[in-house]
């Protein structure tokens, strides 16, 4: 992939003509497109411009909510906080080749076919409609990725399974998003989603057009919960990355509780789901609460076990 595509000269134009490098700029002012590319959020007049994400616990949507967020931002600021709630809800299985000393981490997902379905929602959703959205579901058994919008004229769901021609309905977003080196020009993106899956053997995503907009899901080898296990892995226990960091904290200060864990973590969630973070660690025999009422502390079980 070529990843230079802005010429070094850029770096020495106003903003306004790198606006009219990109063609985001007609008569003076700046095109729907460059707000939703670039407006910072306060500026920002689109409420289109939005992603939900929840993670369920269970199958469906009738589960509860383990984690529930709403970003509004332009363009790469609703990739960076998809890419980030991706990172803090999928397991990471770690494990051990044979005859090698270094642990492999691996995503229970193609973090890049995943990537690439964000992505494509943001390039191809509908952004003439100011109810609209993108979603971003994680289940127990599925990711589900939907943006309100659908098909461009004369594209099938059927054809997102072969080579089909790039038939952007948002050009201009589509260029940006190509000229920063995030995608390709071609509509390779359905087909590169389908074969990272396949080496990975996780089953193909599906394609549907649901609710006005176009659905891609992806489904897990196994159903992920609080403690399944790597099938390459010894025996090596799988947390999600808000584990991982709840777990680090508690290493490096010996022990603590919530409010010090709450006060060490980034962009923390509530208190009550630090709890659950807290419970489900415990469960693993990973950490022990020690003492009672305000006084009570959490300590990792590897320290205390020395």
């Amino acid at each position: 992939m070529h990843i230079n595509r802005i010429p070094g000269s850029a770096i020495n134009e106003s903003v306004v003509q790198v606006l009219k490098r990109l063609k985001l700029v007609q008569d003076g002012k700046p095109k729907r497109a460059a707000i939703v590319l670039f407006a910072k959020t306060e500026s920002l007049d689109l409420p289109q411009c939005m992603i939900k994400m929840a993670r369920f616990k269970g199958a469906d949507k009738l589960g509860e909510f383990l984690d529930n967020q709403r970003v509004d931002g332009n363009a790469f600021k609703i990739f960076e906080a998809a890419d980030d709630f991706l990172r803090r809800h999928l397991p990471i299985a770690g494990f051990f080749n044979p005859n090698q000393y270094q642990r492999i981490d691996k995503p229970a997902l193609p973090v890049l076919a995943v990537r690439e379905a964000i992505i494509n929602a943001i390039c191809h959703k509908d952004y003439s409609m100011r109810s609209g959205y993108i979603s971003l579901a994680i289940f127990d058994t599925t990711v589900e990725i939907w943006n309100n919008g659908s098909l461009p004229r004369g594209l099938k769901i059927e054809d997102l399974k072969h080579s089909h021609e790039s038939i952007p309905r948002n050009e201009l977003i589509a260029k940006v998003f190509y000229d920063r080196g995030f995608i390709e020009s071609w509509g390779t993106g359905t087909n590169k989603m389908i074969e990272q899956c396949r080496l990975e053997g996780i089953p193909e995503p599906e394609f549907k057009e649901r609710s006005g907009g176009v659905l891609v899901i992806f489904r897990f080898k196994k159903p992920i919960g609080v403690s399944f296990k790597s099938e390459i892995a010894t025996e090596k226990v799988v947390l999600s990355s808000r584990q991982e960091e709840i777990l680090k904290i508690i290493e490096r200060a010996g022990t603590a509780n919530i409010h010090q864990i709450m006060m060490k973590m980034d962009n923390p969630p509530s208190q009550r789901m630090i709890q659950k973070y807290l419970t489900q660690l415990k469960q693993q025999d990973l950490v022990e609460l020690q003492g009672t009422g305000k006084s009570a502390f959490w300590v990792s079980k590897a320290i205390s076990n020395k």
